[in-house]
């Protein structure tokens, strides 16, 4: 069957990704209540169509922070992609350097930051501020010197989320199990592709904690704040 939608892609990866690791690309948090608000909102946007437009001339470009992109699309960060297909956050950079898209990395990339921009020099790299000052200060050095365009700087995640799948999968923290190595073994086209070739996580060291105030002038910072009403709705300010 052809992959035409993300329903169909979803299917696929649910045959082809041993249980735990389907259900952490999957899953949310504890009782899923925001994930399944997050898929309820993008369900509620609409296109509008104009009629009796000429639409020969398509133009979908745009640009943020004086970088171009080809469509209004940026790659969100994926922490572990390297356990869904070895090639991880490698694959989808230069996916995004084909159509020129801006890819945010993660910051639990199975691949360097100076391996993911030598394969797309216009990539952008997420930041989790936590751990040390010093730490995440080299860190953004060394992005900059790896020619990262801009930095998106994660605050909404002070600790370790309660991901409850991944608790009973066995996934976090990490316990070997008859089901789990069953399901490894049942899977062996993915335990070629991924086991036997997949590279560590620390392979692109996580950040650390502080202020922002390290991020010097000049370099593109994305961040935000979340403001909660008494609504059901939140407000978000720069």
């Amino acid at each position: 069957m052809p992959l035409i939608n993300l329903s169909g892609y979803r299917a696929a990866a649910r045959r082809a990704l041993p249980r735990a690791v389907f259900d952490y690309v999957d899953g949310g948090a504890e009782d899923e209540v925001t994930l399944r608000a997050n898929r309820a909102s993008f369900a509620a946007l609409r296109l509008i169509p104009r009629i009796q437009e000429d639409n020969r001339a398509l133009d979908l470009r745009t640009g943020i922070s004086g970088q171009e992109m080809a469509l209004p699309i940026m790659l969100s960060p994926t922490g572990n992609s390297g356990l869904i297909h070895y090639q991880g956050d490698l694959a989808g950079a230069r996916a995004a350097a084909k159509r020129k898209l801006i890819m945010v990395v993660s910051g639990a990339s199975n691949y360097t930051v100076e391996e993911i921009a030598e394969a797309n020099p216009g990539a952008w790299y997420q930041l989790y501020p936590w751990v040390s000052r010093d730490f995440y200060g080299a860190l953004i050095k060394r992005v900059a010197a790896a020619g990262y365009r801009g930095l998106v700087v994660t605050v909404d995640v002070p600790g370790p989320p309660k991901r409850e799948r991944d608790i009973a999968n066995g996934f976090t923290p990490p316990r070997l199990t008859r089901r789990n190595a069953w399901d490894i073994a049942t899977h062996p086209r993915w335990t070629a592709d991924v086991v036997l070739q997949v590279r560590s996580p620390g392979a692109n060291p996580e950040t650390a904690a502080g202020d922002l105030s390290l991020m010097r002038r000049g370099q593109t910072v994305i961040g935000r704040s979340v403001i909660m009403k008494n609504s059901t709705r939140c407000r978000f300010a720069a």
